[in-house]
């Protein structure tokens, strides 16, 4: 991921990298990724004009701020920037679904992150001042697992096992949103046709209906609704099991959704393992 990160981030930023020891976690690579590269997007923005350094670290702790039993060890990977900095009304917000400090952020990376470290019964807290730069520190439970190989032992075979084979198709005007459920599927054993532009996802399935078991769509998109995306897909294939993912929206209910025949409708932020059980249930159940 750091990497990635270096690979991304323009020469006038720079990376401090300090890690201080090694550990394990019981998690998906693919949701770490996801955090800390929503958090990394989130330094680059702050420090896009001017430039500057992000440190990211990783250190080990028995303190975490937000849990009270004794001698519990997490491990804290931080993620800071010298960059333009939040007052106090904007850190109270900043998990709001659709909430952004910048003028064209989507407002749904902090959701995400908190939405996936809840999952995994861990933490995230924030330090931050006008122009003086934010800091983020995420706090993960440590496995007590010594090694991988132990880790996958303690594992049920459900767990472990990749999912039957589907094919899941993917409509969503967020590439940020897209690729987290590029990789979330495809480690699970899905194939994905991920779409930016409803349109195109329909014009898709209208060629192959047959090949696709599962259509995931975003609400709110420019071209073309979710709820309109839903009902042309079920009138192709009354079958097909319809996921729609939605912030608060009044134009489009859940009630609404189910008199169209949408089998799910989810509220955003939306966990990765929330849509992980979601997608296996319907697919069972297809």
């Amino acid at each position: 991921t750091i990497t990635l990160s270096r690979a991304i981030l323009p020469q006038h930023i720079i990376i401090d990298e300090r890690i201080e020891c090694q550990g394990i976690v019981t998690a998906d690579p693919t949701q770490i990724h996801q955090v800390i590269m929503n958090l990394v997007t989130n330094a680059h923005q702050a420090m896009k004009a001017q430039g500057g350094t992000l440190r990211v670290s990783l250190s080990r702790t028995t303190s975490c701020p937000f849990v009270t039993e004794p001698g519990k060890s997490y491990l804290v990977i931080g993620i800071e920037d010298n960059g333009v900095g939040m007052d106090q009304k904007s850190i109270e917000r900043i998990y709001e679904p659709y909430f952004s400090t910048k003028e064209h952020g989507s407002g749904l990376g902090l959701p995400v992150t908190l939405a996936i470290l809840k999952d995994l019964g861990g933490h995230i807290d924030v330090d931050s001042q006008p122009d003086r730069g934010s800091r983020f520190s995420v706090y993960l439970p440590e496995s007590e697992a010594q090694t991988t190989e132990e880790l996958a032992e303690t594992t049920t075979p459900s767990q472990r096992q990749p999912a039957e084979h589907a094919t899941i198709m993917v409509i969503d005007d967020e590439i940020q949103i897209l690729e987290l459920f590029e990789k979330l599927f495809s480690r699970r054993g899905y194939s994905v046709r991920s779409y930016s532009d409803g349109k195109q996802a329909l014009e898709a399935f209208s060629e192959h209906p047959d090949e696709i078991d599962l259509v995931i769509t975003d609400m709110s998109m420019p071209t073309i609704s979710g709820d309109q995306v839903a009902r042309r897909v079920i009138n192709v294939r009354p079958d097909m099991p319809v996921i729609v993912c939605t912030g608060y929206n009044e134009r489009f209910s859940a009630e609404q959704a189910e008199e169209l025949g949408v089998r799910e409708y989810l509220l955003k932020p939306i966990s990765p393992k929330v849509m992980l059980d979601k997608v296996a249930q319907l697919l069972q159940t297809a």
